[in-house]
């Protein structure tokens, strides 16, 4: 049958491909640390190699490990890009082509049901109108088409009795079956595997494999292409056509699997009687032979590819599907299922609900229930006595104490608040990214979808544990009664989880290859924020370039906007204003009367009452040693306006001003890091390697 005849007739070429792995110094010495030995600046893979694809044909990649197997099946999906990017080439009717990628090892969300699996990819998938697939269930429109569609599959892959089990309760076998389920709902014009059978039995591979290849013979077909390794004679006559790779990234065969042992001893290399032939292949691509019998091999291939055709050829990846993704209605079932993903992780919802809940009360218990009464204002007595000032001085050791041990603990509660978002997420998003890569590239969503979906079902939990711990820990330690005071530390807390959780996000989006990593690394970035807040050293005492950088820090903002909220606006109160006028206006009288018996009594009575300036002198004395009875009896601090501020606001020169001005930055940092989270998604979502 004729390309030209048949619309659904195609071939995939790929001519003189090469792929290059590159290393920069980063990544030979993070390599290098890893363990790896010799680790080169480039390597290359796969040698200037040809070969082709036929639609309605299953076709196998084999040979040893690390021939390229992988690479190639990468290159065609458009994970990798090759050296030329020109290289793969696609030649038929179809407008467009619908490629599916199944790897190795498939992501699965074990909380989730088959069946909830299965609805979820119809779906994503079907979310676009697609002719070809909904021919065969006309009529159908909303959840009637999904389920209809799921049945189908099911009952063709043999999942009936497992559709409500949840994933991680199912054989291997069944979750192979499930990965190439989600993709056939959609039913691709290519399917493409690595390693279906890597971890079957052989009974259960053959099966797999019996209904790949039944899917070539359905109408329209499917093209199945995949890796395999070391199929057993049944498994291998089951392909119309085998491609081996040799350890050198050349090819040495392709042509029919029924064919191999005639091609070698036409080549003068012969297959022992009763050998499978598929192990023998792959042992001479692997130069258990010796290397001559490889470069004969490839001399004999390199002969027989055929010339590329000119005539309506086009760049495979320029006629790939790029759906138009309905951006809300993929968002809503995203949504769904994130939500379902988070309640269902059980272990996860009771220890963070164990950790706000338990650490609200043991600090509160830890940190007394007075704490919180700590205020930084001096305490000043009724009247001035001899004891005035060493009073005062015990007053105010003991209130600085309680002050520290306050904000100590509000401080403690912020990095829960940050930690207790970022570590979660930075453990589950590994995981839920790789599985989001994979379904982007097998177009069934956008990335953008798929980001918000995953913030929103988490954002309940992110206002809901702060307000919980904030409660408890403000009733308990008897902070300021005042509800305004209370709903600001709130909102300060609220958006310190919310940056924790971008930060953790971001983290397990560029750490998404390895789990550990992305859990050291967002702590270590909330302890160096640390550093530019002005907890360890005042921003006042930092040199100039590190003053410039901590204004980055939203961890500054989230410190000093606490520090206005509990101990600003008034909160030392009127009364202590009019005790502290009441007695200004007592020492200055008493002071100002000494001192001008002194001076009259050393310059004559006539000076004392004259405008001179002799009376401008008394006066000024008597300033100074008002303001020195006054920090004596306990007044050292006051704010812009005259009125008596708390000391940790003085310390900081903190006024209540910048309160305001904290909370809009913080505000612009949550959208920042939430930015910042998206677009280092969509770039790891883009790279190719």
């Amino acid at each position: 049958m004729s390309t030209e005849s048949n619309p659904e007739v195609f071939h995939v070429f790929w001519d003189q491909l090469k792929y290059t792995v590159r290393n920069n110094f980063i990544q030979r010495k993070i390599r290098a640390m890893e363990g790896s030995k010799n680790v080169t600046a480039s390597k290359t893979i796969l040698k200037e190699i040809s070969g082709q694809i036929h639609s309605g044909e299953m076709t196998a990649l084999m040979g040893p490990s690390g021939a390229g197997k992988s690479t190639l099946l990468e290159i065609l999906v458009g994970i990798r890009r090759p050296d030329k990017p020109n290289n793969v080439m696609f030649r038929g009717k179809n407008s467009q082509i619908d490629i599916a990628f199944i790897p190795q090892n498939d992501e699965y969300f074990d909380d989730l049901t088959v069946n909830e699996t299965l609805i979820f990819a119809s779906k994503l998938k079907n979310a676009t109108i697609n002719e070809k697939h909904r021919e065969l269930f006309k009529g159908l429109t909303g959840s009637a088409y999904h389920e209809a569609v799921i049945k189908d599959v099911c009952q063709r892959l043999g999942l009936e009795q497992c559709r409500n089990v949840q994933v991680k309760r199912i054989s291997g076998g069944q979750k192979k079956r499930l990965s190439v389920a989600q993709e056939l709902v959609s039913k691709p014009d290519i399917l493409i595997l690595d390693e279906p059978t890597s971890g079957l039995d052989s009974t259960t591979a053959f099966k797999t494999m019996t209904f790949l290849a039944s899917l070539t013979r359905e109408n329209p077909p499917i093209t199945v292409v995949c890796t395999i390794h070391q199929p057993n004679p049944e498994t291998f006559n089951l392909f119309d056509r085998v491609y081996v790779l040799s350890k050198i990234g050349k090819c040495i065969y392709e042509g029919k699997a029924t064919e191999i042992v005639e091609y070698l001893k036409g080549l003068d290399i012969h297959c022992p009687n009763f050998y499978n032939p598929a192990d023998y292949i792959v042992e001479l691509a692997a130069g258990e032979y010796g290397i001559e019998a490889i470069d004969k091999l490839v001399a004999a291939h390199e002969l027989q590819v055929p010339m590329m055709p000119i005539r309506d050829v086009r760049k495979l990846k320029k006629i790939t599907v790029k759906s138009k993704h309905p951006f809300f209605r993929n968002f809503f079932t995203l949504y769904h299922r994130s939500n379902l993903i988070l309640i269902r992780d059980k272990l996860l919802m009771k220890m963070r609900v164990a950790t706000y809940i338990g650490a609200a009360f043991f600090l509160s218990y830890l940190y007394g229930t007075d704490v919180g009464k700590a205020t930084g204002c001096p305490a000043l007595e009724g009247q001035l006595t001899g004891d005035t000032a060493k009073n005062a001085m015990k007053a105010g050791i003991k209130e600085l104490k309680s002050l520290s041990e306050n904000m100590s603990l509000i401080l403690i509660s912020v990095l829960m608040m940050m930690l207790g978002t970022l570590l979660p997420v930075v453990i589950t998003t590994p995981h839920e990214f790789s599985k989001a890569v994979k379904e982007k590239w097998n177009n069934w969503y956008g990335i953008g979808s798929f980001h918000l979906g995953m913030v929103l079902s988490d954002l309940p939990f992110e206002l809901f544990f702060p307000t919980i711990y904030l409660t408890i820990i403000y009733i308990l330690t008897e902070q300021a009664p005042d509800l305004w005071r209370y709903l600001t530390l709130l909102a300060i807390f609220v958006t310190s989880a919310l940056i924790g959780y971008s930060i953790g996000m971001t983290a397990g989006t560029v750490f998404m290859d390895n789990i550990h990593a992305a859990i050291v690394f967002g702590p270590i970035v909330v302890l160096t924020l640390i550093l530019f807040s002005g907890l360890v050293v005042r921003i006042q005492l930092m040199p100039l370039p590190l003053q410039i950088l901590s204004k980055f820090d939203f961890l500054r903002y989230v410190t000093e906007g606490l520090m206005i909220a509990l101990y600003g606006f008034g909160r030392c109160g009127h009364d202590n204003d009019d005790k502290v006028e009441s007695m200004k206006r007592t020492v200055s009288a008493m002071i100002y009367n000494f001192l001008s018996i002194v001076e009259k009594e050393t310059n004559g009575e006539d000076e004392i009452f004259g405008e001179g300036d002799n009376k401008v002198g008394v006066k000024n004395m008597t300033d100074v040693l008002v303001q020195t009875v006054m920090v004596g009896a306990g007044v050292r601090y006051t704010d812009e306006n005259g009125k008596i501020a708390s000391s940790l606001l003085s310390f900081f020169e903190l006024y209540d001003e910048y309160l305001y001005y904290c909370g809009v930055l913080l505000i612009v940092n949550v959208i920042a890091y939430r930015l910042l989270a998206y677009i280092v998604m969509i770039w790891k979502s883009k790279a190719r390697r």
